[in-house]
């Protein structure tokens, strides 16, 4: 049984350019050190985006479900749920 992880062999590199992206903008958001309250506003371009991201991993996750539920049900059944909660999530973004 081969136990590797999908990040380790470059099965997914575009998956990983994703969640490198929004955790830059994560970093860029964050309060600065020297003004741990001031916050820097977030503006529509990074909301767009970020919404268009969250919709695009929607899709995936979706496609995952319906690849994995007839051989794994309970898998299946596991990111429907998890496609729920991502779409409520883009829906409030």
């Amino acid at each position: 049984m081969n136990s590797s992880h999908p990040t380790q062999n470059g099965s997914h590199p575009y998956l990983r350019a994703a969640t490198t992206g929004v955790c830059h903008h994560i970093r860029c958001l964050k309060p600065e050190r020297d003004h741990p309250t001031a916050s820097k506003p977030v503006d529509r371009p990074h909301l767009d985006l970020l919404h268009t991201h969250l919709a695009a991993l929607h899709q995936l996750l979706d496609q995952l479900a319906d690849a994995a539920r007839p051989p794994y049900p309970a898998a299946g059944r596991h990111l429907a749920s998890a496609r729920t909660r991502l779409w409520q999530a883009t829906a409030h973004l």
